[in-house]
């Protein structure tokens, strides 16, 4: 968790008075019931109504679903790790254990090439270019 969201759900969990409370209390409420935890629907549906309020939609024009929020954090994760010049494989294992999964395969199948990860590889490969295919003068063949 980074700092400042860290530092944000310090502010909440003081807000709502978890530590005066029973230790099974749910972290975030339905607002309906303070003791009911959100439904998948409920979650649903906050979503859908945040992505129409902020005209959001995939490049197809559909409205994501909460679960391309984990796609988008896994593989975004990778292309942070790999722009700290660190090798993103290292990775997997401690983000498949983040996204609770049992398997780095599992992880895998959230990873897709971002459009940062192209331009990162187009340009380091950029830099090899001359070496591996050295312009040809045919004149002299």
């Amino acid at each position: 968790m980074s700092k400042s969201l860290a530092a944000e759900f310090a502010r909440y969990w003081e807000n709502m008075r978890f530590a005066e409370g029973p230790a099974d209390r749910v972290i975030f409420p339905s607002p309906e019931k303070r003791i009911v935890p959100y439904t998948e629907q409920a979650v649903r549906k906050v979503f859908k109504e945040a992505y129409a309020t902020l005209k959001l939609s995939t490049v197809k024009g559909d409205l994501p679903r909460v679960h391309d929020l984990r796609h988008t954090f896994a593989c975004h994760a990778l292309d942070a790790a790999a722009e700290r010049g660190e090798d993103p494989y290292a990775l997997l294992p401690v983000l498949a254990s983040y996204l609770g999964h049992s398997s780095v395969q599992d992880t895998m199948r959230y990873l897709h090439l971002t459009e940062e990860s192209r331009r990162r590889i187009v340009n380091t490969m950029a830099a090899f270019d001359e070496s591996i295919f050295p312009e040809v003068d045919y004149d002299a063949i």
